[in-house]
């Protein structure tokens, strides 16, 4: 089939990749200047894995087209995917700016295009009844027997977008029309199973699903971090307390791994959305409210937990971050915890030095010199006072722990993601705070390794 995805960002450069690497012809539209050049020189703008590969296989192969603006051609398509991003608003409410031109554009072309019919899907994640406002777009301007519209909403995951594409848990297709889900069914043929189904629902509900996805995954994600807050006080254990839920069928075991807050692209935006889509309907999403509410809160007691293990205060103390990037795999930091701390800690007097994998060009860009970058995390812990694990990647998972207290300055460990244990940290010399498992100080008179 022929696909026009327009908008290059996560979800369309990763969906065009791979729906050009399932076979099928696609024309990606980047009206970026520099996103585009990128593109077309074979370069992935951020980083995903598994990403860069394919586009250059696809490329090469001459099933993906990379363009800098929609045409007349464009309509040979069988589906037109809309990707553009839709970004929250200071009101908390999704901008359709983007997404809104984007229909305006392909309106304005199609009425000097000929061409007998295709469908026009959002992808983009959008309030519901976007796609009815798109739809009375299309009937306005009596384009509606020849552009048929639908929802495709995408549920994948930053750091593995592309194994996600390929193994979707499901396919949601909302569209009034037969007719148009048989084209998705095409279009997704090989990917849908019965273990994989592709679901024929109303607009109304596609749209609906990846808000609600999202906040439900976001709430479990501020439930166990206040659960954490009480493990503190109680003396109980988080980790155990988590997997012991997570061992009932009816609950799970994902999204309960504590942690500083969600972040990225999407639980922050999509809570806040959602919350303003009951508003507008005159229903108080309490249990969303109390998501977000929950998610503001916990970088403040994780920093309240820094300050009491530095004494109280962090003023010209200098704190080593290890993890930038709201999640590992990703070069991403939008959104992030880390900032959320590094900004209230930069407010506070401290010296900020850092290190990430893959985001530390991402974080330089934002804070330029306020902030310190290392390639490695000794180097970062240099006569630092205190180290704060952010960010789970593997690379930080089997650190030389006396390595890391002979170069410091005081040796105090603050594991916001529970990769570590008390008593391999005490075992280096390190005081320490795990979130959920307390605080434990090593005794002056007890000699660490050296």
């Amino acid at each position: 089939m022929n696909i026009t995805i327009i908008g290059g960002g996560y979800v369309g450069l990763v969906s065009a990749v791979c729906f050009a690497d399932m076979g099928h012809f696609v024309t990606c539209i980047e009206n970026n200047p520099k996103k585009h050049t990128l593109l077309q020189s074979k370069e992935v703008p951020f980083f995903e894995p598994e990403l860069s590969e394919k586009l250059s296989h696809v490329c090469n192969a001459d099933r993906l087209t990379i363009a800098p603006g929609f045409t007349d051609n464009d309509f040979n398509a069988d589906v037109i995917i809309l990707a553009v991003g839709t970004p929250m608003s200071d009101s908390g409410e999704a901008d359709l700016t983007y997404l809104f031109n984007a229909v305006k554009d392909i309106i304005a072309t199609a009425k000097g295009a000929d061409f007998e019919r295709v469908v026009l899907t959002t992808k983009s994640t959008v309030p519901v009844g976007t796609g009815r406002k798109i739809n009375a777009m299309i009937q306005e301007a009596q384009l509606s027997d020849k552009i048929l519209v639908a929802s495709n909403p995408e549920f994948l995951r930053e750091g593995s977008a592309v194994y996600d594409f390929f193994h979707p848990d499901r396919i949601i297709i909302g569209t009034d029309s037969t007719t148009v889900f048989e084209t998705f069914k095409q279009l997704y043929k090989g990917l849908h199973k019965d273990t994989r189904p592709i679901v024929h629902v109303s607009l109304e509900t596609a749209e609906l699903s990846k808000y609600a996805a999202n906040t439900f995954l976001a709430t479990k994600i501020s439930f166990i971090n206040e659960l954490a807050i009480l493990c503190d006080q109680l003396g109980a254990d988080i980790k155990q307390t988590a997997k012991l839920m997570g061992l009932d069928g009816r609950i799970g075991k994902y999204f309960l791994n504590p942690s500083p807050g969600y972040g990225g692209s999407c639980f922050p935006k999509d809570t806040h959305a959602l919350q303003s889509i009951g508003k507008h309907q005159d229903v108080h999403l309490n249990v969303v409210s109390a998501a977000i509410s929950a998610n503001d809160h916990q970088i403040h007691y994780c920093i309240s937990q820094l300050k009491t293990l530095l004494h109280g205060t962090v003023a010209d103390k200098t704190v080593t971050i290890l993890g930038t990037s709201f999640k590992p795999n990703t070069d991403d930091i939008r959104e992030s915890a880390s900032l959320k701390l590094i900004d209230a800690l930069l407010s506070d007097g401290a010296n900020i030095q850092f290190t990430d994998p893959k985001a530390i060009d991402n974080t330089m860009a934002l804070y330029g010199s306020k902030v310190t970058p290392f390639s490695s995390s000794y180097n970062a812990a240099e006569n630092s006072d205190a180290i704060v694990l952010m960010t789970e990647w593997n690379a930080f998972r089997s650190l030389d722990l006396p390595r890391l207290k002979r170069v410091m300055n005081q040796a105090n460990f603050i594991d916001f993601r529970l990769i570590y244990s008390h008593d391999e940290l005490s075992s280096a010399g390190f005081n320490s705070y795990i979130l959920g498992k307390g605080h434990h100080r090593v005794p002056q008179n007890v000699s660490s390794l050296n």
